[in-house]
């Protein structure tokens, strides 16, 4: 097992072992988005910004997702929020 691999196993069992852990299902999601798991990354993400509503870069990368997906919408609802909170981003 070379090291991303073992890198992504720790990240999973992370997410697994404490489902309120928001870093690892950040990163959770930010694998899936990489791996274009869009769906599979705005699960992770939506969960994430229901512990921490406040973390903007769980709710940039959500938004991203959809705009990969091509939910405008959506994404542009992110985006938004996102300026709401930060508006320097």
């Amino acid at each position: 097992m070379n090291c991303s691999s073992r890198i992504v196993l720790i990240i999973i069992i992370s997410g697994r072992s404490d489902p309120h852990n928001v870093e690892a299902l950040f990163l959770l999601g930010n694998l899936h988005y990489d791996h274009g798991f869009y769906d599979a990354a705005i699960v992770c993400f939506d969960r994430a910004a229901e512990l921490d509503s406040g973390r903007t870069e769980v709710l940039f990368n959500r938004a991203n997702s959809y705009s990969r997906k091509g939910v405008h919408e959506d994404a542009i609802s992110g985006y938004t929020m996102v300026l709401a909170i930060q508006p320097v981003h």
